[in-house]
């Protein structure tokens, strides 16, 4: 990466549905291409077929379920969550930021109690996925400070300059070359500027003044 927090693309596919067998195709092709080395780590929304085929495929990959879309769903299965002025907003996030497992437990089950979560409620059926998502889970974890899809929301935003739902197939590929071009051009855009400029400072310290010398410019 040629400046701070930049994307990599490693690879686009085009699938006719989501389906479990859909995503799980994708993966192997994805292993088969990575000369089988599968990622440490991954983040999604919250499908089902998604979910299975990541521990089909990726069985020791790390799965993190994208903390935005998770919120979303909160305010909309929650109805406690709109009150500003209600409890279960403040009780929720004490659970929800404990700092370990058996805490975490504790507080869920206090949670419970008082505002009768039962296993039918859609926030009991998010806690059977909790190894997914609530922060106790992934201490210890690399992400990257990444808790949320939004990294591959900003590429698809970024190819949306290039195609769009009357794209046709033919058009597609060419549009697709054209997006990779970009994307090339602006790596080595960064990759001179690394080379050739020196990184920005923020304290005039050796420990940050030597690194700079290896890592990439970051301002």
């Amino acid at each position: 990466m040629g400046c701070l927090q930049q994307y990599t693309l490693f690879g686009c596919t085009l699938l006719a549905d989501e389906t479990e067998e859909a995503f799980t195709w994708l993966f192997r092709q994805w292993l088969q291409c990575m000369h089988g080395k599968a990622p440490g780590t991954i983040i999604t929304d919250t499908d089902v077929g998604m979910r299975n085929a990541i521990k089909n495929v990726f069985p020791n990959t790390r799965h993190r379920l994208c903390s935005w879309h998770i919120t979303k769903h909160l305010v909309e299965h929650v109805p406690a969550m709109r009150e500003a002025d209600g409890d279960f907003p403040k009780d929720y996030y004490r659970w929800y930021n404990t700092g370990d497992i058996d805490e975490c437990e504790m507080e869920w089950g206090r949670l419970c109690l008082n505002y009768k979560i039962d296993e039918k409620d859609w926030l009991s059926k998010m806690w059977e996925l909790r190894i997914h998502w609530v922060p106790a889970y992934w201490k210890g974890t690399f992400t990257a400070g990444m808790t949320s899809s939004q990294r591959s929301e900003s590429m698809n935003a970024f190819f949306d300059d290039f195609v769009n739902q009357k794209t046709s197939l033919h058009d597609f590929v060419d549009q697709y070359e054209k997006a990779l071009a970009d994307r090339c051009r602006k790596e080595t855009e960064e990759d001179s500027k690394s080379k050739n400029s020196k990184a920005t400072m923020t304290i005039a310290s050796p420990l940050e003044d030597d690194p700079g010398k290896y890592y990439t410019r970051i301002g």
